[in-house]
């Protein structure tokens, strides 16, 4: 979990890592009907080969090259029984032991017992790490546990499939032996040539892409109720069209933000790779929007200069030009959310940095009453100068609010006494909370406390067939002083994974109050996998199991007191939240006494 507030920290880079290259492609024709069914069925079959077709050097091939050169020969065969003898050609080299015919013939062979066989078993998977520069060697230290191998079919164990059979048409199916003798699992074979430069202007490496994508999430995306509602094989079929629409790289890297924003899942993101593996962060702007429930985004925040230009409470019209309901609309598209109404608020919330270059300027245009203007904003102006404010802040009324994103423990610990005596204390859980936030919840219990179940999903053939679970859960001791002060925790759209995971604990423990908004909705341990050689995609590779029978994954956890933001605190520069937990926590004392 620290692992992924780490690289979540430098993660939000799509802004800035999915400005557009200027290769433009030349367009290409529409797909056909059969020519879109050929390509899902080789998707699927593509995917289930490449990570559970037992041979090791599978391994280290290099798969983006040998998509380039199966897709045209696809698309060119012109009837059904042309595209399955394509198949045959296409697969024959890199997996000679998939047998596809008519169902029903003999399938393919079973290894004897007694020979010595082996099986790809995926713990989450550890391949598609080339590329990523820092990643794999944090997962490590981390101490994830991500592997993929190939280990020794054993019949002692649980019962295993030796095939897998997916149908390609009523008159053919690809049977796949997921268990070869050992001559066979080691044996070379040959892929082909590297792959070159990734080359948005060729049909073949966008469909690349985008099928990666997908195959990646098809078989080790542990939600696989989210699959299932979202519809993950149409998904595919649509995002086949947009990427073969494609004519930009901004373009394809949006075809493949929209389709795996369907999951709803913030973890899954896809941005262009970078040497290091890791991104440069956005900084905090002078500027902030706020969505209201009348659905205006309105200003929120305009520090120093832009308090004049930017008037708190003005509505905002246009950005470089567009109005802002076209905006909004495209990039709720490509955001992943629990639901259209808080991607659209994260969109509000976050808008500035999908425009952001350090060089850039966006054109902002707001109403204020009658009067509309528009007014240039350079994004080097509106940086924010780094906040030196503590995490504590004493209150009146004996009120103390503590900031979880600036928590240090040993200052925590410091401040004990103070917390003790004080009237109530208000944790802000709405944006990530700093390491030291878990060992500082410990203090508020006087018995240990045991997190959800972390599961790490354990495959040995595609689509989840037969999978089972390493699960795990921590156990934190109670920590000396208790503290008993009563407390509110505030929590919103942004708090999910590891906020998530001390929400859940403060829920089922009865810590304190929940106010605010429903959580993100997103919890688990990230995976990363680089794709064609230029994008880099992450997602949920270890699912949590709540313990409660209330699923939040997809749904978030709900406040006990939900709390909106209003035109009207704005203007009075008001924080709503906190302002009604002073209010919870004042009137719930006088009526105590």
């Amino acid at each position: 979990m620290r692992f992924l507030l780490f690289i979540w920290g430098l993660f939000w880079s799509i802004a800035a890592a999915s400005r557009t290259l200027p290769v433009p492609a030349q367009p290409a024709r529409p797909l056909t009907p059969q020519q879109l069914q050929h390509l899902v069925l080789f998707t699927r079959l593509a995917g289930s080969i490449r990570y559970f077709y037992p041979n090791q050097a599978t391994s280290r091939a290099d798969w983006q090259a040998f998509y380039v050169a199966a897709i045209p020969p696809l698309l060119h065969a012109p009837t059904p029984e042309a595209f399955v003898d394509t198949l045959r050609r296409t697969f024959a080299a890199v997996a000679p032991g998939v047998v596809i015919q008519r169902p029903g013939n003999t399938p393919a062979r079973t290894p004897p017992a007694a020979e010595l066989s082996y099986r790809w078993e995926h713990h989450s998977l550890n391949l598609d790490k080339q590329g990523l520069g820092l990643v794999p060697v944090l997962m490590r230290l981390a101490h994830l546990p991500f592997t993929s191998r190939l280990v020794v079919a054993s019949s002692a164990t649980a019962p295993l499939p030796a095939t897998y059979t997916l149908p390609l048409s009523h008159a053919a199916a690809a049977t796949i032996p997921l268990v070869l003798p050992a001559a066979q699992a080691y044996a070379p074979i040959a892929f082909g040539q590297r792959s070159r430069r990734f080359q948005v202007a060729q049909q073949a490496q966008r469909l690349a892409v985008l099928m990666q994508t997908w195959n990646v999430l098809q078989q080790f995306y542990p939600y696989r109720e989210q699959l299932q509602q979202v519809d993950w094989p149409a998904a595919l079929q649509v995002g086949l069209l947009a990427a073969n629409a494609a004519q930009t790289d901004q373009a394809l890297l949006v075809a493949c933000q929209q389709m795996v924003a369907r999951l709803g899942d913030r973890h899954v993101q896809i941005a262009r790779r970078t040497r290091t593996g890791l991104y440069i962060t956005p900084p905090d702007f002078a500027l902030a929007f706020e969505l209201l429930a009348d659905g205006r985004t309105v200003v929120a925040r305009a520090h120093g200069k832009w308090a004049a230009t930017f008037p708190l409470g003005s509505t905002l019209e246009q950005v470089n030009g567009q109005p802002i309901k076209q905006v909004l609309d495209s990039l709720q598209r490509q955001t992943s959310a629990v639901n259209d109404a808080m991607a659209r608020q994260l969109v509000v919330h976050q808008l500035l940095r999908y425009f952001w270059q350090p060089t850039a300027t966006v054109q902002l245009t707001v109403r204020t009453g009658e009067a509309l203007q528009s007014h240039p904003a350079a994004f080097r102006q509106l940086r924010l100068p780094p906040s030196r404010a503590g995490a504590f802040r004493f209150l009146a009324d004996s009120l103390v609010y503590l900031d979880a994103a600036r928590l240090q423990y040993a200052d925590f610990v410091r401040q004990l006494p103070a917390l003790q005596q004080a009237r109530g204390l208000i944790v802000d859980l709405r944006q990530r909370p700093a390491y030291g936030m878990q060992a500082a919840l410990a203090h508020w219990t006087k018995a240990a406390v045991h997190s959800d179940w972390f599961a790490t999903p354990v495959l040995q053939a595609p689509d989840f067939t037969a999978a089972t679970y390493d699960s795990v859960r921590s156990v934190t001791a109670a920590r000396a002083p208790h503290l008993a002060t009563r407390t509110v925790f505030l929590i919103g759209p942004d708090t999910f994974s590891y906020g998530e995971t001390l929400v859940e604990l403060i829920r089922h423990y009865h810590l304190g109050l929940l106010l605010g908004q429903s959580t993100g909705g997103t919890n688990g341990e990230m995976n990363f996998a680089s794709i064609g050689h230029h994008f880099r995609l992450s997602w949920t590779g270890r699912l949590v199991r709540n313990r409660d029978g209330q699923p939040y994954q997809g749904e978030g956890i709900p406040p006990d007191i939900e709390v909106h933001p209003s035109l009207a605190a704005i203007r009075q520069q008001q924080d709503v939240a906190l302002q009604q937990a002073i209010t919870y926590l004042i009137d719930s004392k006088s009526k105590k006494n």
